[in-house]
């Protein structure tokens, strides 16, 4: 698509780029997951009163992405339970990172627009430590597969008593200077 219309409005641009997701065989998930984040995006722009057909600068982008982090919604899951949450930086990276590969893809397509994203420095967010096992979590474990082992399944009670054994090995090892 070389030398597109300037007036080229997000609401557009976000169809092809859409359109293209699913054209390059991405997974059905993965077009989801852009649709989804994409049209926050758009419905935030709409109640903005944002035109279409201007384009997006790294000002209002940075103005989605502190909507993001600081909203609190009310939460509904297929189950019917619900609950509030409060958005954080953790929650505006996904929606930065969908603006970033639609802005790239618009570029490597010829459409003559600025990338607003390439403007913005956001900081992907750290993992979640893990948690390990409490002892008494782990001789529960333990107990679990005897039981199994007792009740007639001895290879299964055997085969998961070793797994969990041998990821337990590594930690037990460096507790007690054994590498």
């Amino acid at each position: 698509m070389e030398n597109q219309s300037p007036t080229v409005g997000i609401q557009q641009l976000i169809t092809m780029f859409l359109f293209s997701v699913r054209a390059e065989g991405r997974s059905p998930r993965t077009h989801e997951y852009y649709e989804k984040l994409l049209k926050h995006f758009t419905k935030y722009a709409d109640q903005r009163h944002w035109p279409d057909d201007a384009p997006i600068d790294a000002p209002k982008v940075r103005e989605f992405l502190a909507w993001i982090s600081t909203r609190v919604y009310d939460y509904t899951s297929a189950k019917g339970a619900s609950r509030t949450v409060k958005g954080s930086p953790k929650t505006a990276w996904p929606y930065f990172k969908a603006l970033r590969r639609l802005y790239n893809w618009a570029m490597d397509q010829g459409f003559p627009l600025d990338n607003p994203t390439r403007f913005i420095r956001f900081k992907a967010p750290p993992q979640p430590p893990i948690e390990p096992y409490s002892e008494e979590e782990i001789k529960r474990l333990i107990g679990l597969f005897d039981e199994t082992i007792q009740k007639g399944k001895r290879l299964l009670g055997l085969r998961d008593k070793a797994m969990l054994l041998l990821f337990l090995i590594p930690d037990y090892a460096a507790k007690n200077s054994l590498s």
